[in-house]
């Protein structure tokens, strides 16, 4: 047996893009927990967060050579990071199985990006033009018209009177009174309009929560100097196509998946703390017709991550499986040198391996267990769902 390849890591890197992470990981983290190590057997203590089993499964019981004493002594990790390794192993194994169930099934389909990096509009505003500040919160609001579909937020544009090296953009989203983000930008062109990235294949994602929308802009008080105002409208097409070609197909290209409002809070509505907390939602003003100096370059993209986690029940025989061979794999080509590490090393072969007498191992099992793992794409929306497959209703079962 080979070691694993790195073909899959290459594809679920075109897949974060289109799937959020964060979202997966945190609802299949507990599915399957761990247990702790007996107080004489010299193995540390293992964090809280470890010991939660929603499905009462635990790694230690998905395979008889998974006892936490052969991990703890067959592979090497930093020293006292033994919990941070079982978490980034599991962690792992929910990314490996999302890459494995995507090869397998074929399902790009329901990960299109529908828009890529599109502007919100086009132009600059008249640098004696600036937005007299007054201490409030200035930015849009972003509401998707469709579920399943995530924002992606990889470049914006600023225009101020004033060098800003250091600027600030929060993100937050209705339901939640902490920022979803912060955004740090180094500002360096006074009066242009400057494009800024945020570092190399960085990109914020915006996933779908249900029932909300994103407020994205700044806080006044953090600029040095003015913004400069373009009298951009959000809320209805340019009046003249031919004469504002470039912002006419703008509107009709992103409008078609969001609306955007531009909107500021007062100051009287802000709290002045360090952790800058939202503000009541009453307190939002939309007022259509200006661009508070900044422009968002948004991909929309289909993200069935909420799917998957509304499924997920049917993901744990799966998950078990992946575990067991993330950990599996590791001590089989464990570079510790020991007899012990050597005897493990030869069964964890064994038992991701065909067998000699023609019975399948774990690899093999899992991929017949993904062929076999199906769900009802029809939760999609529409517009995600490509035609030959909307509608569809699986069967799903277990090969164990």
């Amino acid at each position: 047996m080979t070691p694993p390849s790195i073909g899959d890591g290459v594809f679920y890197l075109k897949l974060i893009q289109m799937i959020n992470q964060e979202a997966i990981n945190d609802c299949f983290k507990n599915i399957i927990g761990f247990e702790q190590a007996f107080d004489e057997s010299g193995i540390p203590s293992l964090k809280e967060e470890l010991l939660t089993s929603e499905s009462g499964k635990t790694v230690q019981r998905l395979h008889p050579i998974l006892s936490l004493e052969n991990i703890y002594n067959c592979y090497i990790y930093p020293e006292g990071q033994f919990s941070e390794y079982l978490m980034r192993k599991r962690e792992d194994a929910i990314r490996n199985m999302i890459t494995k169930l995507y090869s397998k099934k074929n399902l790009t389909n329901i990960s299109q990006e529908l828009l890529t990096d599109v502007k919100m509009y086009e132009g600059t505003g008249n640098f004696r033009n600036l937005i007299v500040k007054n201490e409030r919160f200035v930015g849009y609001k972003v509401t998707t018209h469709y579920k399943n579909v995530s924002l992606s937020l990889r470049t914006l544009a600023l225009q101020l009177s004033d060098i800003n090296q250091a600027t600030k953009i929060y993100v937050y989203h209705s339901s939640q009174i902490e920022p979803f983000k912060e955004i740090e930008v180094s500002h360096s062109k006074a009066n242009s309009i400057e494009w800024m990235t945020f570092g190399e294949n960085k990109r914020v994602i915006l996933p779908f929560i249900k029932g909300g929308y994103y407020l994205i802009g700044y806080y006044e008080n953090d600029l040095i100097g003015q913004a400069i105002k373009r009298d951009q409208y959000f809320q209805r097409p340019p009046t003249c196509n031919s004469c504002d070609h470039a912002n006419f197909e703008l509107y009709n290209t992103w409008s078609k998946y969001i609306s955007i409002e531009p909107f500021y809070v007062n100051a009287e509505f802000i709290e002045e703390s360090e952790n800058r907390p939202k503000w009541d939602e009453g307190a939002e003003i939309f007022i259509d017709g200006t661009n508070w100096g900044l422009n968002l370059a948004l991909s929309i993209v289909c993200d069935p991550s909420d799917l998957f986690c509304r499924n997920r029940e049917l993901f744990i025989d799966v998950l078990g499986r992946q575990i067991a061979i993330e950990f599996l794999t590791d001590l089989a080509y464990s570079s510790r040198d020991n007899q012990k590490r050597q005897k493990i090393a030869s069964a964890a072969f064994f038992a991701l391996g065909n067998k000699d007498n023609g019975q399948p191992g774990l690899i093999s099992e899992q991929e017949t267990a993904i062929g076999a793992l199906n769900f009802n794409t029809s939760e999609l929306d529409k517009i995600c769902l490509p035609c030959k497959t909307e509608g569809q209703k699986i069967r799903v079962r277990s090969v164990y």
